[in-house]
């Protein structure tokens, strides 16, 4: 799922970042976004995504907690909750790096924002 995630997040994002992930699988090479997520998918076994992420269509479902706590992004003041959708017990790891040219330098200032954002949202 981890793999899943991280290839279909870098297929939304013009440039070579893309062919660079893509082409990891096939060379092998560390650095990766693919390679870094199987590997992390691969390290932590089999692991549930957090409760809070999963619908509840079911009666039974909602009394288990699921769903419960979700925060839904367009409801937070500045449009990000900053919830943590990794699976319990693994800690949040980034898989994709942009390359610094083009439209990509602003994606890496888009994801420092969220990291400056879930950071704040996390102090006490």
């Amino acid at each position: 799922m981890i793999a899943h995630f991280a290839d279909g997040t870098s297929r939304d994002v013009p440039g070579d970042a893309v062919f660079d992930a893509t082409q990891t699988i096939i060379v092998a090479r560390p650095q990766g976004s693919l390679e870094a997520a199987a590997r992390a998918a691969r390290d932590s076994g089999s692991l549930d995504p957090p409760k809070h992420i999963l619908n509840a269509p079911t009666s039974l479902m909602k009394e288990l907690g699921y769903g419960d706590g979700y925060e839904y992004d367009h409801n937070a003041e500045d449009g990000f909750s900053g919830q943590n959708y990794f699976p319990d017990g693994m800690e949040r790891q980034k898989f994709y790096r942009p390359v610094q040219r083009g439209f990509e330098r602003d994606i890496t200032k888009r994801l420092e924002y969220w990291d400056k954002l879930r950071r704040d949202k996390e102090k006490p």
